[in-house]
């Protein structure tokens, strides 16, 4: 099975790309990052005792003076691509900005933790045996926030670019001004900027207020408007974004600042080498100079004080000296894994299967911490087909055999299969609802279960002829399934694990697997019954929302009513998304789709039963059943209730709580998508030649903004320390 699963299993194409906190409750001490829930691979979360995800077992550690030489002063790790042909321009369309090897280079913005609404300030702390309190710096120090629109941002003042230049408000500011001026035109468009540095280390930030001509206002609550908070990559240094800031505010026409951004702005090439010669990274590890980057990959030393410029604030006693990026494609990682040359790793070991397990490993190369990551995987439905029907989408759920197709796909031990059926991770759900709430929720097979699929399929009006099934209408069951192995062979395992499945269950199922980008094109215009795809989200308002893209399903399917989106609606006619001014209701008027379904096919307004965990429903229910009737129930619009969610200023912490449970109980009675499976991330180390934090410690589960990674978190905070002897426990 699979070895490294990145903490986004969707893949970088699946990664949250802006920036900023988590909302609801936020941690920025550290410590044990509140109530974590346990959790095993493979299986749902567990009451395990202990504050990691792992079984607590201490890695050996020395808390006397060391003697003697380290067992090794470099962290062996890859990246992806050749120094030569990578380019750290965040603002280019072909950045290497995603990737893991870039990402060593820079400072941490904001970390946050893996699958929970939690993220970590500047000097937020950690409890760690034989290191005691160890304190962790980032950039962002602290923020406040001022609802509908305003939220202040103050940095740490110890943060600096490897050349000594502060990373200050300044810097920020020409990024935000490279937003407004150059890419967005800002000069030549409606609107005006929403953006002012207050002090040296202090921004002031805010949404659209609807002051300006042609501006529409964008509130949002205390509670989503902390998703705007920091980050996702530090700004590039003022060296590159001071000329480029100037010359789009000094343009004349649109034409000239729209070729300033194209040409002069996303068309340089910032290559490692210039990074190294001029200093324009940061973090702990920087490249000192152009010798640090070869062919070979990049050399990064620990700012240690020794040079002209002060230690890194989370440089430590015991801090590993270098980490050496090598050149390493997925193959040629993995034989450096097997070699054991690669001493820290985002992974998942798994016991035989695939190119890298336990048995092709040494044994020095051991888990240091499982934990669930912060993408689901699953499918997202079309109701425009047999899907429509919620019985059917019943049967399908109880009928499927779910533990052996996340088995199968993503190995034995590098899933966790989805428990409460929420649209949120479990954790996530853990953290938000109380137990009775999440008790009470229908409880879905995750085994097959194809007694109650058939008689789901006779309460949709199926019949089974000829051993497959047929329609009230007398059309057969058929299903369409997509995916692109380009986004990695679990998609398409998954795919044809569901296929076969449910050809066995009676339904016609056939699978087309796609290049990525005709797999996008489908999802963009909804030319699929179900596909496998991801689903990525840091807290309940990145889940609980209208998605404003095709690449992250949300609970509304693109609604362009929703604030901050775009026309959802796709501009190519497939009939399955039709251009609003073409399409008219029963009376002949011209309606806006979007004012009654998404573009899922899915009904606004819905019928839910009063009772959380009453799964009574009309027989043949289709697309809208109609409750009246059959058990007590209320209606609820689900634009109107997300619009609340998220711009309310008044919202209080007890609506807040209400809504959220509307839209859980929502997801777990409708299924408008199935999410089947979270993903595991893990950290594996060499524990012969460094010392770690014991294993299954919550810091494991702490990641940088910048890729989700780990690992980084855990060499960025100088946490990987030297080790003075050989020893090490057999795994």
């Amino acid at each position: 099975m699979a070895t490294v699963l990145a903490a986004s299993v969707g893949g970088m194409a699946g990664c949250n790309s802006g920036g900023g906190g988590d909302g609801g409750d936020t941690d920025t001490d550290g410590g044990d990052g509140g109530s974590t829930p346990t959790a095993t691979p493979g299986m749902g979360p567990t009451d395990t005792p202990g504050d990691g995800t792992d079984e607590s077992t201490p890695t050996d550690t020395e808390s006397a003076t060391p003697t003697g030489d380290p067992q090794a002063t470099t962290i062996n790790h890859y990246m992806a691509t050749n120094p030569a042909q990578s380019n750290a321009n965040r603002y280019s369309p072909n950045s290497a900005i995603n990737n893991s090897g870039v990402g060593w280079m820079f400072e941490m913005t904001l970390p946050y933790q893996e699958g929970q609404s939690r993220f970590y300030t500047s000097n937020h702390t950690w409890d760690i045996p034989d290191l005691g309190e160890v304190e962790v710096m980032t950039w962002l120090e602290n923020y406040r926030i001022e609802a509908p629109f305003d939220w202040w941002e103050t940095y740490d003042d110890r943060t600096t670019y490897w050349d000594g230049t502060n990373m200050d408000a300044e810097a920020r500011k020409l990024h935000e001004q490279i937003a407004y001026y150059a890419e967005g035109a800002g000069d030549f468009s409606p609107g005006s900027p929403n953006f002012e540095q207050v002090s040296d280390w202090e921004m002031h930030l805010w949404n659209d207020k609807g002051e300006a001509e042609g501006v529409t206002a964008a509130p949002q609550n205390q509670f989503s408007i902390q998703s705007n908070v920091g980050m996702y990559e530090p700004p590039p240094h003022p060296n590159l974004t001071g000329p480029w800031a100037e010359s789009a505010m000094e343009a004349d026409t649109q034409e000239e600042v729209n070729s300033i951004y194209s040409d002069d702005i996303q068309g340089y090439v910032l290559t490692y080498n210039e990074m190294a010669e001029n200093g324009y990274g940061s973090g702990l590890y920087m490249a000192d100079g152009a010798d640090a980057v070869t062919d070979q990959g990049v050399r990064l030393t620990a700012r240690d004080g020794s040079g002209d410029l002060e230690a890194h604030p989370n440089y430590r006693d015991q801090t590993v000296d270098e980490i050496f990026l090598r050149v390493a494609g997925v193959e040629r990682r993995n034989t450096f894994l097997n070699q054991g040359e690669i001493d820290l790793d985002m992974a998942v070991i798994e016991e035989q299967s695939g190119p890298v397990n336990r048995e092709t490993l040494p044994g020095r190369v051991q888990q240091l911490s499982t934990f669930p990551a912060t993408a689901m995987n699953g499918f997202p439905f079309n109701w425009d087909g047999d899907l429509g029907n919620l019985w059917v989408r019943r049967a399908i759920i109880e009928a499927v055999d779910w533990v052996s197709i996340a088995a199968n796909a993503h190995g034995p031990n590098s899933f966790f299969l989805t428990q409460h059926h929420t649209g949120l991770l479990d954790a996530m759900a853990e953290r938000w609802f109380d137990s009775e709430f999440l008790d009470n929720l229908i409880d879905w097979s995750n085994r097959a279960d194809t007694e109650t699929g058939e008689e789901y399929m006779e309460k949709a009006g199926y019949s089974k002829q000829g051993g497959n099934w047929v329609s009230p209408e007398g059309e057969p069951a058929e299903i369409l399934l997509k995916a692109s192995p380009g986004y990695g062979q679990l998609y398409e395992l998954s795919c044809q694990a569901l296929q076969q499945q449910l050809n066995n269950f009676g339904i016609d199922a056939n699978y087309q697997g796609l290049s990525t980008s005709a797999v996008n094109t489908a999802r963009d215009n909804m030319s699929y019954d179900a596909l496998y795809w991801w689903n990525n989200m840091r807290n309940p308002w990145e889940a609980y929302t209208s998605s404003t893209g095709w690449w992250n399903p949300k609970i509304v399917e693109r609604d362009p009513d929703f604030p901050n989106s775009h026309d959802g609606w796709s501009d190519t006619p497939n009939g399955l998304s039709p251009d609003p001014e073409d399409v008219t209701n029963a009376e002949g008027e011209v309606v806006d789709p979007a004012d009654t379904h998404d573009l899922r096919g899915m009904p606004i307004e819905v019928d839910l039963p009063t009772q959380v965990g009453d799964m009574s429903a009309p027989t043949i229910a289709g697309k809208e059943p109609n409750l009246d009737g059959v058990t007590d129930s209320r209606t609820v619009n689900l634009m109107e209730l997300l619009i609340e969610f998220h711009t309310d200023p008044d919202i209080g912490a007890e609506r807040v709580t209400e809504l959220l449970e509307t839209f859980a109980w929502f997801y777990n009675y409708y299924l408008p998508d199935f999410w089947s499976v979270q993903g595991a991330g893990g950290v594996i180390g060499n524990v012969r030649d460094f010392n770690f934090t014991e294993r299954g410690h919550n810091s494991y589960a702490a990641s940088v903004r910048t890729g989700g990674f780990s690992d980084q978190y855990q060499s960025h905070s100088g946490l990987v320390r030297k080790k003075y002897n050989d020893e090490f426990e057999s795994p």
